[in-house]
């Protein structure tokens, strides 16, 4: 079972006037990498985070990926992403529990 691992990115914004960041200012080479959520405003002088997920298909060691925001009033934000797929230690279980059967008549 795969499993996501997650972080948080603060963008801080030392201007005095609201900005928008939308996901799709973010760029990486990483098809297993997910930011969350689609958009985000960040207050004069305030900082917010975004969500960076990691889910890949298969247990791997990828070389450092790069992650860019570009955004118009800030500039550019470059993060170095380390990877790793690992094998799950165990296997969890799934169990569900429901009623059987119906009126008898």
């Amino acid at each position: 079972m795969r499993e996501a691992v997650s972080s948080i990115i603060s963008i801080e914004n030392p201007t005095s006037v609201e900005v928008p960041i939308s996901a799709s200012e973010f760029t990486c080479a990483n098809e297993y990498i997910e930011i969350t959520p689609a958009t985000l405003t960040v207050p004069p002088g305030s900082e917010r985070g975004f969500e960076v997920h990691y889910r890949p298909l298969v247990a791997s060691e990828d070389e450092a990926c790069d992650l860019v925001l570009q955004n118009a009033i800030l500039g550019a934000f470059n993060y170095k992403l380390l990877l790793k797929g690992l094998v799950p230690s165990s296997q969890r279980s799934m169990a569900f529990k429901c009623a059987l059967g119906g009126d008898l008549v």
